[in-house]
């Protein structure tokens, strides 16, 4: 499957002015003219696209992670991180595997991409990585502290519908996969679990 980078719902047009730019965002403004002929200020975030990596390990289990950064509680998620300036979706997904957990997969499975909202222009790649093992400590950066462990498949599915489950943009298609048998089917598959 290609990796192709989802289209965000709504275009910023060529007038808007960008008004801010932050560590990770980018905000722009312009007027829009209304259904009813009036017009007000819209706006629209940008930001630099990132990866989510659901991994799993030669014998069958999928890596979580328990995480703190400053200023936040603990929460639960997989490995993620944003694409740096001109890396492939592929090659951020290994990098933030390898730096984040210490594993690195034997095969890289594109998922899905999807924009997180409509007012934010911010594509998410999500990916399968499979047949993962250690090769490495851990290199988290300063701003996190990351505690790895091994789950089962169904242990994953519950961890993965809690709310201090950080990644909910998968959520949905493992609740679509819980709620649906030939989804749960394919998606063992996919994962190479079946």
């Amino acid at each position: 499957m290609d990796i192709v980078r989802p289209k965000p719902r709504q275009h910023v047009p060529e007038d808007a002015k960008k008004v801010f730019s932050g560590v990770l965002y980018g905000v722009y403004q312009w007027e829009q003219e209304r259904f009813d002929g009036s017009s007000a200020t819209y706006e629209r975030l940008e930001r630099e696209d990132s990866v989510v990596i659901i991994p799993v390990t030669e014998q069958g289990t999928i890596l979580i992670g328990r995480e703190q950064q400053p200023g936040t509680d603990w929460y639960l998620t997989v490995p993620c991180g944003g694409i740096e300036p001109g890396e492939a979706p592929e090659a951020a997904a290994k990098r933030e595997l390898l730096e984040e957990t210490g594993y690195a997969p034997v095969e890289l499975d594109f998922w899905f991409a999807h924009q997180v909202e409509s007012r934010v222009d911010w594509a998410i790649f999500v990916f399968i990585a499979r047949g993962c093992k250690r090769v490495s400590d851990q290199q988290v950066d300063s701003g996190e502290r990351i505690e790895v462990s091994e789950v089962s498949f169904d242990d994953f599915l519950r961890v993965a519908t809690k709310d201090e489950f950080q990644n909910m943009n998968i959520a949905p298609k493992l609740l679509k996969a819980a709620l649906d048998p030939e989804e749960m089917v394919a998606l063992k598959k996919r994962l190479g679990l079946s």
